[in-house]
């Protein structure tokens, strides 16, 4: 089995620019493959004792807002970034078309995550034993590690009696690295650009000349590996995390039933519930391993956690869940509180 990472086509406006299409899919022959891998992609959700129960009983995680991250100016970082670089690709054009059209990606990037659209996120670590994610997401040492295994067929959904109307969710691999970063960026960047300065020549030489709302449409459409780099990226301060994202990308007035809340200490938080299945000859979910805290007894928690699995599985739902396939252990070693 293997995991191929899937594109992304938010927006694309009724007169697509061919050259900028064009541009995109070759930039996604390169990016894609970051996110991919030739086996199945095992990663690791950390959580709490009634985070895990729920997760069990219903087949499902929580796809949180972006606002409720724990690092408030995550996307603000990965936003920061992109504006650097296309004022900086700005300051070498003098191409009217293309400058306004740059200019136009820069306001699209301020408002992508409060006008254009929403991000629902839930996150996993490529460890299901580190000792930074049990103190910050598993009640201090005192939770679970919940292993779910990603395959290209792996599907989502969003509402459990609707299991054939598939979600569109992609899976991307979280980039710390500064340099790799702006390489990315303005790899695109420049590409974009010579797209456009051939797609302007086009319509120069053509009975009809350049379209007078070209750099609007052609911004439109370039934003959308904007959109994959900004949520992609994130401080090296986290690098330890090894995080991978499974993003849900919507806009606002999209199907508002599927949005619930939750109230929490800082506030109100909007969430997706998400559905993970292999879609084989049944639906299965496909979770491979529940590790549990450093702070827990082995003997008992291990024991109670064999028989929860069981008596969950046979849980009528439509996602079925296989207590012999799930493997469970302990973290290794103790700490105290």
């Amino acid at each position: 089995m293997s995991y191929m990472a899937k594109s992304i086509w938010l927006l694309e406006p009724a007169n697509y620019t061919s050259e900028i299409r064009h541009a995109m899919e070759t930039f996604y022959k390169s990016w894609l493959p970051l996110h991919s891998k030739e086996d199945d992609i095992y990663l690791y959700h950390y959580t709490t004792l009634s985070g895990l129960q729920g997760i069990l009983t219903n087949r499902m995680f929580w796809s949180s807002h972006s606002s409720s991250f724990n690092d408030p100016s995550e996307l603000q970082y990965g936003k920061q970034l992109v504006k650097e670089e296309l004022r900086k690709a700005k300051n070498y054009e003098d191409r009217r078309e293309i400058t306004k059209m740059l200019d136009e990606l820069l306001n699209y990037v301020d408002v992508y995550d409060t006008i254009l659209y929403h991000n629902f996120v839930t996150c996993f670590c490529e460890s299901g034993n580190l000792l930074s994610q049990w103190r910050g997401y598993a009640d201090d040492g005192g939770g679970f590690s919940i292993g779910v295994t990603f395959s290209t067929d792996t599907s989502f959904f969003h509402e459990i009696d609707n299991l054939k109307d598939t979600s569109y969710l992609i899976l991307r691999k979280v980039i710390y690295e500064p340099a790799k970063q702006k390489t990315l960026i303005s790899k695109y960047i420049q590409s974009l650009i010579e797209a456009s300065n051939t797609a302007l020549n086009r319509f120069e030489s053509s009975t009809y000349g350049i379209p007078t709302t070209w750099s609007v449409e052609a911004a439109l459409q370039a934003i959308n590996i904007f959109i994959e780099l900004i949520i992609s990226f994130k401080n090296p301060a986290f690098q330890e995390e090894a995080e991978w994202r499974l993003i849900k990308v919507i806009q606002a007035s999209h199907k508002p039933e599927l949005c619930h809340f939750r109230d929490t200490k800082s506030g109100l938080i909007p969430y997706l519930h998400t559905y993970i299945c292999e879609k084989k000859d049944v639906h299965k979910f496909p979770l491979h391993q529940i590790r549990f805290g450093p702070l827990l007894d082995p003997s008992q928690t291990k024991s109670s956690l064999e028989l929860l699995v069981h008596r969950l599985s046979k849980n009528a739902n439509p996602i079925m869940m296989d207590a012999n396939t799930i493997s469970i252990s302990d973290a290794g070693y103790r700490i105290r509180r």
